[in-house]
């Protein structure tokens, strides 16, 4: 595997282009608050990637996903109207965005 160094820099830059209208993961963060923070922020999950990635475990919150319905069209006392919308902590979607965009995953 190839190896890798995490960049305060480039973690900040990734937090700072979340969507802050998007919904909490599992891990109960919400976008705008890693957003606003992301300068204070970015060292201590630069820490956190770098030992994840170090040690290949993830923490048990980046591996989870709330499962919500979401309607589609037609009738919605249906269940096969609605589409499962699976919400992940938003650390770890742009991780490995940044991952698969640099052919590292």
């Amino acid at each position: 595997m190839q190896e890798i160094t995490f960049s305060t820099l480039g973690i900040s830059k990734l937090l700072q282009n979340l969507n802050p209208a998007k919904a909490c993961g599992p891990d109960q963060n919400r976008p705008i608050f890693l957003k606003e923070l992301h300068l204070e922020l970015a060292p201590i999950v630069q820490i956190l990637f770098q030992r994840s990635y170090d040690a290949g475990k993830l923490p048990t919150d980046w591996t989870s996903a709330l499962v919500t319905p979401l309607f589609k069209k037609g009738i919605k006392s249906k269940a096969s109207y609605y589409r499962p919308i699976s919400l992940t902590a938003h650390i770890i979607v742009n991780l490995v965005k940044h991952l698969e965009s640099n052919n590292i995953w």
